[in-house]
């Protein structure tokens, strides 16, 4: 039943961004590759059939998790914070896109701060975490390394979370920022114009 309302929700999701899909009204070079070349990418990866295999699928749909395995792809980052409950599947799709990626992960706010100071920088972050996003963002905005992706689960989870996420990537040092719905993707590269893209994902 849970499925099946979850569906429900893509499809009304779908349809409310129609006008933003597949790089519609996206002039950046940047963004434009990465919603055409890695968002909407539908080729078959090499490590999709042996992710499937080992998939434990208690947090995130499988979509996701192949969409974190792309971004990650696309980034190749060296260094990987993983904070949540349970996010084993996406380490698993993160490690698989970047051999040479060193995963860390903290299940509290507090153990993702200590995590990230004997990391010294992070190149990739998944949050995943019913904790107030802002102040976790905050602290670990300095940690960002100059082609850091830092991605956020459940950024439409609640008003609150919204407008947290809305505030936060006013930043300046937050570059260029996609709002997938279930996802949001902030980018911190100087050379980008600051821009916020709403994605039909």
């Amino acid at each position: 039943m849970q499925r099946f309302i979850y569906y429900l929700q893509r499809i009304g999701v779908w349809c409310r961004r129609v006008r933003q899909r597949r790089g519609y009204n996206i002039h950046s070079p940047f963004a434009f590759q990465l919603v055409k070349g890695v968002i909407y990418q539908r080729g078959c990866y090499y490590a999709y059939e042996e992710l499937h295999q080992t998939r434990k699928g208690q947090a995130l749909p499988e979509r996701d998790d192949r969409l974190i395995f792309r971004l990650a792809n696309d980034n190749q980052p060296r260094t990987a914070l993983f904070v949540g409950p349970d996010t084993l599947d996406e380490q698993r799709y993160v490690a698989a896109a970047c051999q040479k990626c060193t995963c860390h992960c903290a299940t509290t706010s507090e153990e993702a701060l200590q995590q990230a100071h004997q990391m010294g920088h992070i190149d990739f972050l998944f949050l995943n975490t019913s904790d107030p996003i802002a102040p976790l963002l905050d602290a670990l905005l300095s940690y960002a390394g100059p082609r850091a992706l830092f991605i956020t689960y459940g950024i439409h989870r609640s008003r609150a979370t919204l407008q947290a996420w809305r505030e936060w990537i006013k930043k300046e040092s937050v570059r260029v920022t996609f709002d997938l719905y279930w996802l949001g993707l902030a980018y911190f590269e100087a050379r980008l114009n600051k821009q916020d893209y709403t994605i039909n994902y």
